[in-house]
């Protein structure tokens, strides 16, 4: 499911967690992998079936001119 990236930063965020909340390595990066888990499926969930706000109460900041990805939008700032 995760990338060597994101398993490495994942592992990284575990370790510093565990000095702060002093608790076992286990516990700690379970807790994150569920975390982790619940966010894709969430978003996966939003990606598929889209979001609950309608489309006429999102920002405008961005807007579209021409194809889908990213670098067609432009900003108005």
């Amino acid at each position: 499911m995760f990338g060597f990236e994101a398993r490495a930063f994942l592992k990284r965020l575990a370790k510093l967690l565990v000095e702060e909340w002093e608790k076992p390595y286990s516990t700690v990066r379970g807790f994150i992998n569920a975390r982790m888990s619940i966010a894709l499926i969430r978003a996966t969930n939003r990606c598929i079936r889209g979001s609950r706000i309608p489309a006429s109460n999102m920002s405008n900041r961005f807007r579209r001119e021409g194809g889908a990805g990213l670098g067609h939008l432009k900003s108005d700032n």
